[in-house]
């Protein structure tokens, strides 16, 4: 039986608490340096996006204004002074027949990303003013602008 009384006694064994407790501390502030890092990558990533977010919805409402300047008749590059970021191409496509009475123009719209840390990118919309000249007996003619987008793509 002494031996096993021998087996037992831990004041012989010196140093498994302390190096049990040193190794739980070092693990714990590992996996909390990890998840610390994992989360902060995430965050990065999360900004990112909303800047790559504000900086499309930016674009698209740049874009859209052109649009409705352009039906409403009114030359944009009167209105915006840097128009470096819009590129505007009136264009007649092949095997379009007007119909009498209205006039109509095509146009392609390019609308690019502002520089910045994310990847540019561009968005390219092709729209078709008809002009529409409507006339009443007694009345003078009266003249309707209608903007119809035919595509409206991200080109990459």
């Amino acid at each position: 039986m002494p031996y096993v009384k021998e087996q037992f006694n831990f004041q012989n064994q010196n140093g498994y608490v302390l190096s049990l407790a040193l190794s739980l501390i070092l693990l714990t502030s590992i996996a909390s340096a990890s998840a610390i890092h994992t989360a902060s990558t995430q965050i990065m990533s999360l900004g990112s996006e909303k800047q790559y977010l504000q900086a499309f919805q930016a674009t698209e409402v740049q874009l859209v204004s052109i649009e409705k300047l352009l039906q409403a008749g009114v030359d944009p590059s009167s209105i915006f002074t840097t128009m470096s970021h819009i590129e505007i191409e009136p264009f007649k496509p092949k095997y379009f027949r007007s119909k009498s009475g209205t006039l109509s123009q095509h146009y392609k719209i390019k609308a690019f990303s502002p520089a910045g840390n994310w990847k540019s990118f561009q968005i390219q919309t092709t729209i078709r003013i008809d002009e529409i000249t409507q006339s009443i007996k007694n009345k003078p003619a009266k003249k309707v602008r209608v903007l119809q987008r035919l595509s409206w793509e991200m080109p990459s």
